[in-house]
């Protein structure tokens, strides 16, 4: 567990990893606040903000997958109850850096 995390505390995110390095996507931040920002890191420890807000609305719950040298997230839902879901799907073209 990481006590100190860069980022806003947070649920229902998602972690990935793709070109040897961890990806972590928006997520629940409490008060249906929905967070659409970008994090990565090689280590687990240090972390870099990639985007403070992607093209699409915050979400939660979201699906996503590597296919074809991009992250591909699907999906999600932008409230609590799950009445908000989202019926998209976005690309992210993440660099190896």
């Amino acid at each position: 567990i990481y006590a100190c995390a860069p980022w806003s505390k947070r649920n229902f995110h998602v972690l990935i990893e793709y070109r040897r390095r961890l990806w972590l996507i928006g997520g629940e931040m409490g008060a249906a606040r929905y967070s659409n920002d970008l994090w990565s890191s090689e280590d687990g420890l240090a972390w870099k903000r990639e985007a403070e807000q992607l093209p699409w609305l915050g979400r939660h719950a979201a699906g996503v997958t590597c296919f074809k040298d991009k992250l591909w997230v699907l999906g999600g839902t932008s409230d609590s109850r799950g009445n908000t879901s989202r019926a998209d799907v976005w690309t992210i073209e993440a660099s190896p850096s």
